[in-house]
């Protein structure tokens, strides 16, 4: 039977990361699907799996991969027996980790040497260590590298931006536009960058959770 561990990161790099997570599934198939979701980085250590994207494209994944942000529901296959350690990456923690545009991996899946090129270097880290609290001890010790780096700026942009989602169960945009010194067209620009997608479909991702 599929076993599924979740973990919090230190209270400072919540912000950034917002759970960890790991995956052990000793049965040779296993289907199933989850939500539209944030930014994920999956470590794959055993076995493989296979996502089918909200887009109708399907990739078989193996090792390190990063999924953008979903707008729909992704279906999967696992082929185990699967082991896997993972994690949600907000927005500031797009921002903070990586140099890309959310909005270039919106429904995709890469392999996550593409954003992360030390990424060998975790997995090998990863394969010593048993236990998620091991696992988590060491993520987070190598986040807090990249958020000592951040620019305070973006974090503050990314607060607004979650402030504005979270004050409504359907946020106006305009509302958003009231409380930035940026234009309508930058405004834009910004969110895609963080969150994948523009503050109308952003808005609409986040309320349908809500309304369930």
């Amino acid at each position: 039977m599929p076993h599924l561990e979740y973990a919090l990161p230190s209270e400072p790099l919540r912000e950034f990361v917002s759970v960890y997570y790991r995956l052990t599934c000793p049965e040779p198939l296993v289907v199933d699907g989850e939500r539209a979701a944030i930014a994920q980085l999956r470590m794959a250590t055993g076995g493989r799996v296979t996502l089918h994207m909200p887009d109708g494209s399907s990739t078989v994944c193996t090792g390190a991969v990063l999924v953008g942000p979903t707008t729909a529901a992704v279906r999967f296959e696992i082929e185990g027996p699967f082991h896997m350690f993972g994690m949600g990456i907000t927005a500031a923690g797009w921002g903070a980790f990586t140099h890309a545009n959310a909005a270039d991996f919106v429904d995709k899946v890469v392999p996550a040497a593409t954003v992360f090129p030390r990424i060998e270097e975790r997995m090998a880290l990863l394969r010593t260590l048993d236990t998620l609290p091991q696992m988590t001890a060491a993520a987070d010790e190598i986040i807090q590298g990249f958020v000592d780096q951040v620019s305070p700026e973006m974090v503050e942009f990314t607060r607004m931006v979650d402030a504005w989602l979270a004050s409504s169960v359907s946020p106006m945009v305009t509302d958003l536009h009231a409380q930035s010194d940026l234009s309508e067209r930058q405004l834009t620009r910004r969110v895609k960058q963080l969150y994948g997608m523009p503050p109308k479909y952003l808005s609409r991702k986040y309320r349908a959770p809500r309304v369930r």
